[in-house]
């Protein structure tokens, strides 16, 4: 099966000017300002992009029901979240009843655009995790990518062991990556020879998840554009975990992945996060946010590493010393 390539075709209607009149040139320039706008974020035909933001409130026309991938959101604030967060992918749809409602909301809306990934501040994490909680499953472009989404579709193949940071192929728990807008897609895998559970289960038990979301979030940053080298580690500094409903063994499971990891020239270590989001037919399963620091060589890592030890054994001297006073506290009395 072919993976899918998305492009999207200029709506604008570029006119040549026959004329080389100045006043020809002008009206040009007029007209094609405002198709931009017309044509930046806020849309009159729904689901010609990915997900379409639509005011709590509003709704689309109903025979766009049963096709759209909506994301609701409550302020134009959130909104400008969201264009950060999935860019080009997502537009925002307002009925002519609720702009005519609304006239103040539909104004601001109307100035939004497309902020560039690099220059927008992303969210706290937390933040971040709750915006993304919300947006769908993105069927209508993994329907065309290799991934198995139903029980009659073939698992496609690993992804590299050293991505994941696995010695043995044995180990991995990750299909090849599918790219899709801003997100990561993955197949996640059942068998691995690291476990061993002594009960039989028809679910997934939750420590073989909490390590195939490890290995995604860590090919996550190694994959992402501007992310870390093959040689680069990261430190962990957070992993949190939240799970919504049980993974059964009788169907694929898809992980998605957000990351904000991105290393510029030069840099050596970056703090960054990223949100793992898992799926079952389509229906959000577990959530984990990793936030880290990446380390971009060995040489680094072993630095930092010899750092740690020199903190740690003061930190035991420390320990150990306050232990002795008590036990000979515990002697005298």
């Amino acid at each position: 099966m072919l993976k899918k390539t998305v492009s999207h075709p200029s709506p604008y209607g570029y006119r040549t000017a026959m004329s080389p009149a100045a006043l020809e040139r002008l009206q040009l320039l007029r007209t094609q300002r405002r198709l931009t706008k017309r044509y930046d974020v806020v849309t009159d035909e729904p689901c010609r992009k990915t997900y379409t933001l639509v005011f709590e409130g509003d709704s689309l026309p109903s025979r766009l029901d049963d096709s759209a991938q909506v994301v609701k959101i409550a302020t134009v604030e959130q909104a400008k979240h969201y264009l950060a967060l999935l860019g080009e992918s997502c537009e925002l749809f307002m009925s002519s009843e609720y702009s005519m409602m609304n006239p103040k909301v539909a104004a601001s809306a109307k100035g939004l655009t497309y902020p560039g990934a690099r220059l927008f501040a992303k969210p706290e994490i937390d933040e971040t995790a709750a915006l993304l909680r919300k947006v769908p499953f993105d069927i209508r472009s993994l329907v065309s990518s290799p991934l198995a989404l139903s029980e009659n579709d073939d698992f496609p193949g690993l992804i590299d062991n050293g991505i994941v940071h696995k010695k043995s192929m044995q180990n991995v728990l990750l299909s090849d990556v599918f790219k899709a807008g801003r997100f990561m897609y993955f197949n996640m895998g059942y068998e691995t020879g690291e476990f061993n559970f002594d009960h039989d289960s028809d679910h997934l038990q939750g420590m073989l998840i909490l390590e195939a979301l490890r290995q995604v979030s860590t090919a996550t940053v190694h994959l992402a554009e501007n992310g870390l080298p093959a040689e680069g580690r990261i430190s962990l500094l957070q992993y949190h975990a939240n799970f919504y409903n049980y993974l059964t063994k009788n169907a694929p499971v898809v992980i998605r992945t957000y990351n904000t990891f991105c290393l510029a020239e030069g840099e050596k270590d970056k703090d960054g996060y990223v949100v793992s989001h898992v799926f079952q037919w389509g229906k959000l399963c577990v959530e984990t946010i990793l936030k880290g620091q990446s380390i971009k060589d060995q040489d680094r890592f072993n630095q930092l590493s010899r750092f740690t030890e020199k903190l740690s054994a003061r930190n035991k001297s420390l320990f150990d010393a306050k232990l002795e006073i008590l036990h000979n506290r515990k002697a005298c009395v």
